[in-house]
């Protein structure tokens, strides 16, 4: 049963943000609110492959300056000359 949940909560993620992103265009909740992510030039859906290094980058990225934001929140106190003690 474990093996099951592990596999899913691999394989969906992947499906969903790949593949139904890069080839549809469209995700579950873009799909509801009729977005899509496709190509400036074309107009048509990403691909599976681009779609992944959208993925890639944005998960690196966002999470990397998001965790950077919310460490310098929780560690302000210690250099903020206004801090209450």
């Amino acid at each position: 049963m474990l093996g099951v949940w592990i596999v899913t909560s691999i394989a969906f993620p992947i499906w969903q943000f790949v593949f139904r992103q890069g080839r549809p265009g469209q995700i579950i909740g873009k799909k509801k609110l009729k977005i899509k992510l496709v190509r400036d030039n074309t107009g048509l859906p990403v691909g599976a492959g681009m779609a992944f290094v959208h993925l890639l980058l944005a998960g690196l990225f966002g999470s990397f300056l998001f965790g950077i934001y919310t460490l310098l929140d929780y560690l302000w106190p210690l250099w903020d000359p206004e801090k209450s003690d």
